[in-house]
Formats: C-alpha cells, structure tokens, sequence
C-alpha cells in the first residue's frame, strides 16, 4: 500500500548504520602508459553514518563529507562531486566497475526549501515540496549514483564534474536507495588527432587555478602554465581617475604584470559596448588575460543587472564570461568602487602597500576573525566558520576569534578591538542589511567601521551575507565604506572585500566561503581573483551548476585589485643576488636562515613602460634566469622579486 508523508514520517527514527564513522570518498589519477591518465572514483557508506530523523517529513541527520544539494522542492538528498579537466582533442567517458546498494523502506525525504539569509516573501515555495511533480513521479532522485557533465569553459580548458549521489529517493516505492559501496573511472577517447597536438592557450596564473580546482589538471595544464610570464591585466578607468591609476598601473608593470590600460570612453557608453571590446582586446592578446579591473563606479563604468532568484542583481560577473553559452569566469575581476579621486587612490593605496610592504615582525598575518550567526543546520554558520578556522589553523595560523552570535561574544567592540590589533582575515556567516551586518551581539554597520583604527593593518572579507555589496544601489553600501575607510590618511578598513548585492541564499554562499579558505591555505591561491573564484569553483565542485549557483555567481562581486598578492601567514625576509653575464641575468633568492627561495617572481623593468622586459619565478634551486633578448642595458631598469608572505626586495639594476 502506498504510504503518504505523513505516514512514512511516524514510522520515527530510522537509522542507516549502526557504527558512527565517516563515508569514504576518493578521487585519484591513475597514469597510463599510452594517452593521458584516468580518474579513479571510490565510495564507501558501509561504515558511515546517515541517519533519518522524524518531524514533519523525514530528512537525513547527518551525512559526513557530504554536502546538501539545494534544489527548491527536491528531496533534502547529499552527495558530492570532483571537477576534471578533458586535455585537447579527448572527451571523457564514465566507467561502472562495480555497485553495491541498499534500500531504506517506508523513508521520504522531505523537500528543500530554499532559504535566503534576509527577510523575503516564503509563502510560494512554503510547502512546494508537496505538491512537486516530483514527488509525484515514479523515478528516482537523483537519477543515477555517479554521472558526468560538462560544466563549461575556463580559458582553453574544458572543465566536467564528476557527480557522486550516494543518497536517492524512490517516490513511487518509498525509500532510500543507499550506495553503500562503489567503483568508478573516467576515460579519455580522442576524438581529434589534430586538436590533441596543440597547446592550451591560457594565462599561467588561470592555468595555475584550474590545476588546484581540478583531479588532473595538474599533468593536464602542464605546458599552460609555463605561461606564466605572460601574465596581463585589462584596466578600464573612467576619465576622472587618469592621473591617480598611474601609481597601480606602474607597479603592475614593475612586479611583471602587462596593463592594457583603456579609458571607460574608449571602450563605450553601456554596458554591452563594454563586454563587446573586452572580449576583443581577450580574443586579441596572444596569450589570455588573467585580470579585469574595472575603476570607478557603476555610472561611471555601468554594471550588469542580472536577474535572480532574488531579484536582479548589480553583477559584474557578465563581462567575465567570453566563451559563448558559458557559465565559467574566463577572468579575474574586480572593481574599485569609488566616487571620487580620493576614494580611488585609497583603494590604489591598499593595494600597493599589501604588496609592496609587510612588517617581517607582525603576527598579524597569522590572525583572522570568524562572525557567525546562531541560525542554520546541517551544517550551521557556526560550522561553516568551524570549516574556514581549521583551513587557518591547519595553515599555522595563530589565533582564530570565533565571534559567533550564539555565545554572545560577538559584539561590536570585540570584532572593531580585534581589526584594530591586526587581522588578515575576516569572514562573516549570518544577515545584512546593506549597510551592517544583522548576526551580531549588538550593531556593527558604517558608523562602526569609522571607529577602526587599523591603519595598514589590513585583512580581506568574505561576506557571506545579503545587500553588503550592492554598490549599484546602496550609497554607501557595507562593502564600499569597508574599502573607502581611512585613519589620519593612511589606508584601514581592508585591503579587499567580496559579497553579495541582493539578498543571498543560505548555504551556497556559505560553502563558497569554506572553499576560498581551503583552495586559498590548501592549494596556493594567492591572490584575492584567484582565492574568490576558486571559492566558486568548489562550490560548483560541491553543489554542481545549477540555477542557484549561477545565482551566487552573479550576486558575487570583488572591490579591490584581482591581482593583489595576499599576506595571510608568517612573513619572510629574503636577500637577493644577482649576476649579470650578457643579455642573462641570473637571481638567487634566499631567506634570511640562508635556505634558497623557490617560487619567488623575478621582473625586469622600465620605467613608463606598460610591458614588463623579463619575468620569471624561482624555481626549486631558488634560481632564476631573465633573458634581456636584443634590450640594451641602461639606467633606470629595476629588479624585483617578491612572493606569496616575502618580503618585497626592488634594486636597480
């Protein structure tokens, strides 16, 4: 007989396994011999525990490594996913080995319902699980235990994501199908000689992101990244602001960045002129750009207004999107939201003095600031920040303040006495308004941002939060103020700031916060662009591509410089020697103990110039060789090394 949800909900507690442990997830590239490597997928649940809980309708208790998938009124089901990278000329195809299963009778997952971290009409989607077709329907949800889709384009690489659905729901027969174990791989089949012999065309920092993000990029993206040195930033400035983006453009030259700098009326009047010339200029360049930035405000330079499930939303993310029908970035972008010359070289200010200037004896950069609500479950904010602080601590950070609002610490005077000590990373799990944010002990809005004194002390936000970045509407809006702050001149507030210009969903976002930490301590995320779009990228990784992760994608925006390296550990001062033998020249950089420095980037450049002469990084012999091919040696060059927490070192050369 069939049961009703009623019904299959008073059959009470059901538990899927008796021993409490942890399912057992792998993604693992296997070599071959001939052709590029497989992906090998693992699963095991036999000894994990996922429990059903009774109430209204039953729902799972507890899933570990999984993470819920938020589909508005789909079953409450977890699962997980790998993102992969197809080389040239292959497409990947999925392989079944070998599939054990168990079913959970009289179980009905109760359905998800979407919910927004601000206050919004709910009543359409109440109780729209119930009268779902889908729960009407006689298939199963998700469809099958592992399955492979395209996600989309990043630059040149095609990036699909491997889907593990180890939960799924049988409407017509009323349970659960559990995948307690499973064997899987992926298969790559040339299907273009010809494509299969040519290069990934990509900026080597994208190229670097993609391999982190990725099971195989890694082997795949190889040669891409060789392109380092090639590294180059679209800037498009309005007018008012010529002669303050001088001091930016100039730097970006001198730590080997090229700048195809663009006043905004050479580029256009809307916002579809505007998209139109940056992919020209992107399909122009003979290796891809990594960086967007775009300097001035939205009537200076118009924004994008996107519609949402909440709403349409001031988003940049459009004009990052250059491969047709794509939903993947093709850039780092960033804004710097200013409505006049001092605002603007505030926010140029910030960004020079991140990278040009570490105090080698502060402990700052090894502290960071946790805000949590006291709502949420499964996971709540307050593990979601518990997810942020163990990337941190497991990176060696010092301290980590855990502000959440449900112990009542979380008051304006601890957050603003902790910022003003020093901190080098700020997130936040709970409400905005717009203008300040809604889950702490007491008001913490602008006027609390003014208080700070935390000059050149100056720590990145991730806001998981509605409102705070609707720099299109709100004047000013939370992010904004943030990054405009000042004290007696000198730069405070932060060095960047990314969060949301509508009213943000809850989980996805806050999943997206978790992933910017872990790609950021865990796979060398270094700068602001990468950390945020990495954030992303796990997201899509975790939850896959659909409507409400374009959502987030879209209400998302970064003020501040994309390219900005970060300072978020213990800082190390280096010293620098150099030999001149030719058109060659060779840098050894050291630390101050003596041992060599791999991974350093080395420039040369001329001064006025918008393309650096030479860049290189160092490589594991803390060695590395610029070639000054056909350029007469003269005055005025400079050498200059700096690196992710190094010391920056500029000599004349």
């Amino acid at each position: 007989m069939m049961m009703t949800i009623g019904q299959s909900v008073l059959l009470g507690l059901i538990l899927l396994s008796a021993r409490a442990s942890f399912a057992k997830v792998n993604f693992s590239e296997l070599k071959n011999k001939r052709g590029p490597s497989s992906i090998e997928v693992t699963l095991d649940t036999s000894d994990g525990s996922v429990s059903i809980q009774n109430g209204a309708d039953a729902f799972v208790k507890k899933a570990s490594d999984l993470t819920i998938q938020a589909k508005d009124g789909y079953p409450e089901v977890y699962s997980t996913g790998r993102l992969i990278v197809a080389p040239k000329g292959y497409m990947p195809r999925l392989v079944i080995e070998r599939e054990t299963t168990r079913s959970i009778e009289n179980t009905l997952l109760r359905p998800y319902t979407q919910k927004f971290r601000c206050s919004r009409d709910e009543s359409q989607t109440k109780n729209f699980g119930k009268r779902s077709l889908i729960y009407q329907s006689s298939s199963l949800y998700p469809g099958s235990s592992i399955s492979l889709e395209p996600v989309g384009q990043i630059q040149d690489a095609d990036v699909f994501r491997i889907t593990l659905n180890p939960m799924r729901q049988d409407f017509k027969g009323q349970y659960v199908m559990l995948t307690e174990q499973l064997k899987a791989r992926v298969e790559f089949d040339l299907v273009d000689s010809k494509a299969a012999t040519k290069s990934f065309n990509m900026s080597g920092n994208i190229a670097q992101m993609v391999s982190a993000a990725t099971i195989n990029g890694r082997s795949v993206l190889s040669d891409s990244k060789s392109n380092f040195g090639n590294e180059s930033m679209l800037l498009v400035y309005h007018e008012d602001y010529t002669d303050v983006v001088k001091p930016l453009i100039a730097w970006k030259v001198q730590r080997g960045i090229k700048v195809i700098a663009r006043r905004a009326s050479e580029m256009g009047a809307t916002k579809e002129a505007i998209a139109a010339k940056i992919k020209d200029i992107y399909n122009q360049e003979a290796t891809k750009p990594t960086y967007l930035l775009f300097v001035g405000n939205a009537k200076q330079i118009p924004t994008f207004s996107q519609p949402t499930g909440s709403g349409n939303a001031a988003s940049d993310y459009p004009y990052s999107l250059l491969t047709a029908g794509d939903a993947l970035p093709d850039l780092l972008i960033g804004r710097l939201v200013g409505d006049n010359v001092s605002e603007i070289a505030t926010y140029v200010r910030k960004s020079l003095e991140t990278e040009m200037n570490s105090d080698l004896e502060a402990s700052w950069y090894q502290s960071s600031t946790t805000v949590a609500s006291n709502e949420g479950s499964g996971p709540s904010d307050a593990e979601y920040a518990q997810m942020v602080e163990k990337s941190q601590r497991d990176a060696g950070y010092l301290s980590v303040d855990q502000f959440y609002q449900g112990s009542g610490n979380a008051t304006p005077a601890n957050i603003s006495n902790a910022l003003n000590s020093g901190r080098s990373w700020i997130t936040y799990f709970g409400h905005g308004s717009g203008t300040s944010w809604g889950s702490t002990n007491g008001s913490f809005g602008i006027a609390e941002i003014e208080k700070l004194s935390n000059a050149n002390r100056l720590p990145v936000l991730i806001d998981v939060a509605c409102l705070n970045g609707a720099f299109a509407s709100t004047k000013p809006c939370f992010g904004k103020a943030w990054m405009t702050k000042k004290v007696d001149g000198l730069p405070a507030g932060l060095s960047a700031y990314y969060g949301g210009s509508v009213s943000v969903s809850w989980d996805p976002p806050a999943v997206m916060a978790v992933g910017s930490a872990k790609y950021h301590f865990e796979k060398s995320a270094f700068t602001i662009g990468e950390t945020t779009l990495a954030g992303q990228l796990h997201l899509i990784e975790q939850m896959g591509l659909g409507p409400d992760i374009i959502d987030n994608l879209e209400w998302y925006n970064l003020f501040g410089d994309p390219s900005m390296i970060m300072r978020t550990g213990k800082q190390t001062a280096i010293s620098v020697e150099t030999t001149i033998d030719g058109e060659t020249v060779t840098v050894l950089v050291k630390s101050s103990t003596g041992s060599v420095k791999p991974g350093q980037i080395v420039t040369i450049s001329d001064s006025g110039s918008s393309t650096p002469l030479a860049v290189s990084i160092t490589d594991e012999n803390g060695t590395a060789a610029l070639r000054l091919s056909g350029k007469k040696r003269q005055k005025g060059r400079t050498l200059t090394v700096l690196g992710y927490n190094s010391q920056t070192v500029q000599n004349e050369l």
